[in-house]
């Protein structure tokens, strides 16, 4: 803990160090200015401003206010028995004062820090997601607040605040100078050498601090309990991301309003969970290991912690929002419905028609005898958009097998196929820019990305050159393009027809 206090402190010297070379620069410019030092008067207009305005830049790096989690608020005269079991897991673990319950959204909860006055004489607020209320019983409800309180209690989330204000605050920095053009190589220096540094550190201290909350739940709910609950947290996770909220924006395609998903969310629970949580995916969870990046121990190395054996949990008889909340449950799932409704109710409405659209296009081309390559991949795209990524490919196989090729279908379906891990999807990208040079760059910078995910560093450097290339033939041919006006007297052509076919059809695709 103590060298990660040192490398907090480490970062605001640096940031302070940032601070006082820009603002001795706009000093000594200013001197310039003032004793009409012409030379130093000179750099001073040419550097003095920039340097300013980086010093600017420096400062407010510094001060932010970080956004509060929103959700609804509970109150404890809204859930009496939640507030009593928050408040016995307090004193139990002589934990401070809990200011405020909110509701979020995920399967997950959180205890945050906020400073009223600078960065001290903090607010202590607790989130604990919808999704925990009605899928965790009244039992591993309270492992999971004992967890959350343990931070507290130990001052953890005090010590990741000064981490993430330490970093956010280099990221910012850095953003601003590299908008301006003014990143000096010390700053280059500090980002490359010391944030990395400072990551590693802190996401091992996250760990043990992870590893401390674990043990302080297991002495409030026993070894069983803890271990259960972290279990049904891991496979409700993958349940709400891999089953619940994908099939909700699948409905986007027929329904032109926006769902209820908070509100239906606990029939789905019921209805899908215990399904989706299976021994196969059991196992899967269980074969990840813990990592250097990770903020977390990994699943295997927490149930070891607790001393019991990995098994699928029963689930929970009486949902635990059920007994500690009540009729105040669905009131919680209304205004979380009203939230999201107004978050995502635009785009939904948007994408909605766009699938409109779509699927009307598409009963048109299937009802067509017989198509062209263009109306392949048109009807690729739509099927694409569609989600639809199985039939998407084969229309695009079918526009490239057609006519000449038609090489934007041969990129798409090169580009899916890589997406899917399968190395064929190289060769058509490479056929793409054989049949359109147009697609060049786009085409290379794909395949640079392909061949450095496979670990082929020369091979992906090869198409990065290229693509290098082919932007600057592109920014020179706009360049040229740009700079005609009509008073400009403009030659005949001399091309046979078979010569100006290609040229203009490539013009007519850049317009």
């Amino acid at each position: 803990m103590l060298r990660l206090a040192f490398l907090v402190l480490e970062g605001y010297a640096y940031l302070l160090g940032t601070i006082l070379v820009f603002a001795g620069v706009v000093g000594f410019f200013a001197w310039g200015v003032i004793a009409r030092h012409p030379i130093v008067g000179l750099l001073g207009a040419l550097i003095g401003l920039p340097a300013a305005l980086a010093a600017g830049s420096a400062i407010r790096a510094l001060f932010f206010r970080l956004p509060e989690p929103s959700g609804p608020a509970i109150a404890p005269h809204d859930a009496p028995e939640l507030a009593g079991m928050i408040e016995e897991v307090r004193r139990c673990l002589g934990a401070p004062k809990i200011h405020r319950v909110q509701v979020g959204t995920g399967f997950n909860a959180s205890a945050v820090q906020y400073p009223r006055l600078g960065l001290f004489w903090s607010r202590n607020l607790l989130v604990i997601g919808y999704p925990l209320l009605i899928g965790l019983s009244p039992e591993q409800l309270k492992a999971v607040i004992a967890h959350e309180l343990a931070h507290l209690r130990h001052a953890h989330a005090t010590v990741a605040g000064w981490v993430f204000r330490t970093r956010h605050s280099w990221m910012r920095l850095s953003a601003a100078l590299q908008q301006r053009g003014l990143a000096p190589i010390f700053v280059r220096w500090i980002l490359a050498h010391y944030v990395p540094r400072l990551e590693s550190r802190s996401m091992e201290i996250a760990r043990a601090h992870e590893a401390l909350a674990d043990r302080r739940a297991i002495e409030v709910v026993g070894g069983r309990a803890a271990a259960e609950t972290l279990l049904a947290m891991e496979l409700g996770q993958c349940w709400i991301e891999d089953v619940y909220w994908p099939s909700m924006h699948d409905r986007v395609a027929t329904e032109s309003e926006p769902p209820r998903p908070f509100s239906e969310m606990r029939r789905a629970f019921i209805d899908t969970a215990e399904q989706h949580a299976t021994p196969d995916l059991l196992a899967r969870l269980l074969e990840d290991a813990t990592t250097e990046a990770d903020t977390h121990p990994c699943l295997r190395d927490r149930l070891q912690a607790t001393g019991e054996e990995a098994r699928l949990p029963p689930r929970p008889a009486v949902p635990a929002g059920q007994v500690s909340l009540g009729g105040f449950l669905d009131v919680l799932a209304e205004r979380l419905d009203r939230m999201w409704q107004e978050r995502e109710g635009a785009g939904w409405r948007e994408r909605h028609s766009r699938f409109s659209r779509a699927l009307g296009r598409l009963a048109e081309l299937a009802a067509r005898p017989a198509l062209s390559a263009d109306e392949f991949h048109e009807r690729g795209s739509l099927l694409a958009e569609l989600g639809r990524q199985d039939e998407a490919l084969a229309a695009w196989q079918a526009a490239h097998a057609t006519g000449d090729g038609h090489a934007s279908a041969a990129l798409a379906a090169g580009d899916l196929l890589l997406d899917w891990g399968d190395p064929s999807g190289a060769l058509l990208i490479q056929r793409a820019m054989e049949l359109d040079a147009a697609l060049a760059l786009e085409a290379c910078d794909r395949l640079a990305e392909h061949y450095e995910a496979q670990g082929h560093a020369l091979e992906a450097e090869r198409y990065r050159a290229q693509a290098r290339r082919h932007a600057t033939e592109a920014a020179i041919r706009q360049s040229e393009r740009s700079s005609v006006t009509p008073l400009d007297v403009l030659e005949p052509h001399g091309l046979r027809e078979d010569a100006l076919q290609p040229l203009t059809s490539a013009l007519r695709n850049d317009a």
